[in-house]
């Protein structure tokens, strides 16, 4: 399982992307979209068009990490709030990342009444 800090700040490109890009042309996507520079700690999620693959961009402090997943079968749950605004990145909290990742459909999933507060 992948685990992130709380603190951790998710950010999800909501439109497919080719995912021929390395790590250079994805933050160049990054520098031009997103209004706020890279933090330190920061993920950018990009995904292609069929959901089948998916690329994180990391910015560590020091440098970028590019961290890829391809599945063999099935695809990639994208968050039901990523296709509702009309904006191009929506920010996630990282437990929802570790989801994404673990193939849980989070389309189906909602947060209690209690932990919402």
């Amino acid at each position: 399982m992948f685990t992130l800090p709380h603190n951790t700040v998710v950010y999800l490109y909501k439109e497919a992307i080719d995912m021929r890009l390395g790590m250079f042309r994805l933050q160049g996507v990054i520098a031009q979209q997103l209004s706020q520079p890279m933090a330190k700690g920061c993920f950018f999620l990009f995904i292609n068009k069929p959901h089948t693959l998916l690329k994180a961009v990391w910015f560590d402090g020091t440098g970028l990490c590019l961290f890829c997943k391809r599945l063999e079968q099935g695809q990639f749950s994208w968050p039901q709030t990523a296709t509702q605004s009309n904006e191009k990145w929506v920010q996630i909290q990282p437990s929802a990342l570790t989801l994404i990742l673990d193939g849980i459909e989070l389309k189906k999933c909602m947060k209690k009444a209690w932990y919402e507060a």
